[in-house]
């Protein structure tokens, strides 16, 4: 008796984060999310970047939240809202204007996955 007691707790442990995990969208980068963009002569340029993502999962990617670590940073989503299997993208653009010397933005894409945070960087150079 104790064994099936036992035995029942077991399944419904791994029947529950079974079912746990599936509340999580999958977030897949079609594109690098390290991007080292290259250096630029010193004037007033905006750079941009397109990253490709898609929703690997059979749950909705929702997109949360975007944090950028600099105010020279503007970062646009195709959709907030992705369906399974669907691509979308983030273009982020960045002011140059009074930069000069090595430079990395950081944006943060907070997710419905399991794993919330997700970072792409940009490393250029002005000079």
């Amino acid at each position: 008796m104790k064994f099936l007691f036992r035995l029942s707790l077991i399944i419904l442990f791994f029947i529950s984060k079974n079912l746990n995990a599936q509340d999580f969208a999958k977030i897949t980068f079609l594109d690098k999310r390290i991007c080292d963009l290259g250096t630029f002569p010193i004037k007033d340029t905006v750079l941009v970047k397109r990253i490709h993502f898609t929703n690997n999962s059979i749950n909705l990617l929702e997109i949360q939240t975007v944090y950028k670590s600099c105010s020279c940073t503007n970062v646009s989503l195709s959709k907030d809202k992705i369906l399974p299997d669907e691509v979308a993208y983030v273009d982020i653009s960045v002011d140059t204007k009074n930069k000069i010397g090595s430079q990395e933005i950081v944006v943060h894409l907070i997710a419905n996955t399991e794993m919330k945070d997700h970072i792409i960087r940009l490393i250029f150079s002005i000079e």
